[in-house]
């Protein structure tokens, strides 16, 4: 089936023009992952020609660490440099901001970053001096589309053949497991932090809400007028309107657990969110379902960000240049938490709620850009990834049968694009 990877089935007007047969074996594909506990599949193991070591930080201690992923016209790879993120001083210029308003939904949120930030003191010490550090590429430029027809260079690499296991997790984030070696995944807007001084309560800003030394990070434009980003371009994104500028955060503490059930109880298709619970309380009342940890839990963070897409319908979620830019976006994360150390992905349905991409096509892309980069990953919360289990392992036993030598990644990219179209339409 993927002998014709090199050209690629056609990069689709969505025509009809996929090859029924491949279509079929992607509907047979993407149904046979969930209910698995892991997954191990190997592919092709090459050399990616063009792309370059490069990691640059933004945190609190020098450190050097080397890529796996050296470019071969490359002497060394570049080393990491932390630069310090003064905790906690622009997160609490930002609480006083907030807390000198009258506006109820500001006054909630003052009280939830201030309760972590009191918490935060009694388990750590009130001197405790934050170890956080954080880093992003040294050359985000290996990552940077022009448009559809000039993608990144290594799209013209091989697809590299990395034995990794996938695993699946129910529900929310669970970091009681948490080792050094696992980077858990900000759902991120293209500002860091999305709306977590604002209005907004969603993955990302539940994770900096219960962690104050990312909140610190999320409140660096209060203090220096410029905000760390995770994507190129402006408000909401869309495919290869921006590209991937990903952030990793190493040693965050975790010390709340806010209640998801309480946070969002959003209907299917809501567009102002204007019936979230935490709205609806009373401002006295908005800590009752926000609890301090017993003790701080030590974290590793990925910080990317999907690109926005305007309507959640297929033909939208699987056109090329959404598969592209998600692969892209996923590749570039996973790399830089491995050039960093790390070993396992903790992720989910990243872009697939209020940016209406596809879990599906989200899964698919997180899968296959792991297997690029060679890391494992604990996927989370997906309710239909048992749906598409099977499907996933045929189109990766395909891959694996029938790859050659000549198979790339924009080949790879061009046959999910259609496949994935016409297994989701």
């Amino acid at each position: 089936m993927l002998k014709n990877l090199v050209g690629g089935s056609p990069r689709s007007e969505r025509a009809g023009k996929s090859p029924r047969a491949a279509a079929r074996k992607l509907r047979a594909v993407v149904e046979s992952l969930e209910g698995r506990t892991m997954m191990s599949v190997a592919l092709m193991s090459v050399a990616v020609s063009g792309v370059a070591d490069r990691l640059i930080p933004i945190p609190a201690e020098v450190t050097t660490v080397t890529s796996s992923r050296v470019a071969s016209n490359l002497a060394s790879p570049a080393p990491l440099t932390a630069i310090p993120l003064g905790f906690d001083k622009a997160l609490v210029t930002e609480i006083k901001k907030l807390e000198n308003t009258t506006n109820d939904i500001s006054v909630r949120k003052a009280q939830l970053l201030q309760k972590a930030l009191t918490t935060f003191e009694k388990l750590l010490g009130p001197n405790y001096t934050s170890k956080m550090t954080a880093s992003r590429l040294t050359d985000e430029s290996v990552y940077a589309f022009t448009n559809i027809t000039s993608p990144p260079r290594y799209f013209d690499a091989h697809f590299r053949n990395n034995t990794i296991s996938v695993m699946t997790k129910p529900g929310r984030y669970d970091y009681s497991t948490a080792t050094s070696t696992q980077y858990w995944v900000d759902f991120a807007n293209h500002i860091l932090g999305g709306g977590v001084f604002g209005t907004g309560f969603l993955q990302e800003e539940t994770m900096f809400l219960e962690t104050p030394e990312l909140a610190n990070a999320a409140a660096q434009f209060a203090v220096t007028g410029q905000p760390l980003t995770t994507r190129t371009g402006t408000k909401d994104t869309g495919p290869l309107d921006g590209n991937p500028t990903p952030l990793i955060f190493e040693g965050a503490n975790v010390v709340m657990h806010i209640d998801s059930k309480w946070m969002v109880a959003l209907p299917h298709g809501s567009k102002d969110r204007a019936d979230e619970n935490w709205r609806k309380q009373p401002p006295n009342t908005v800590l009752d379902h926000d609890m301090p940890l017993l003790k701080a839990k030590s974290i590793n963070v990925l910080s990317m960000a999907a690109p926005y897409l305007p309507n959640p319908d297929p033909k939208d979620q699987t056109a090329p240049a959404v598969v592209d830019d998600l692969f892209n976006t996923f590749d570039a994360g996973f790399e830089l938490a491995k050039t960093a150390g790390g070993k396992t992905i903790d992720t989910g349905p990243i872009g697939a709620g209020g940016f209406h991409n596809s879990p599906v096509v989200v899964y698919v892309m997180q899968t296959l850009a792991a297997k690029q980069v060679g890391v494992n990953l604990n996927f989370w919360g997906f309710s239909l990834l048992k749906k598409y289990t099977q499907k996933i392992k045929d189109i990766l036993d395909q891959i694996n049968s029938q790859v050659t030598s000549t198979t790339t990644i924009s080949g790879l990219l061009k046959f999910a694009s259609d496949d994935l179209y016409a297994a989701l339409k």
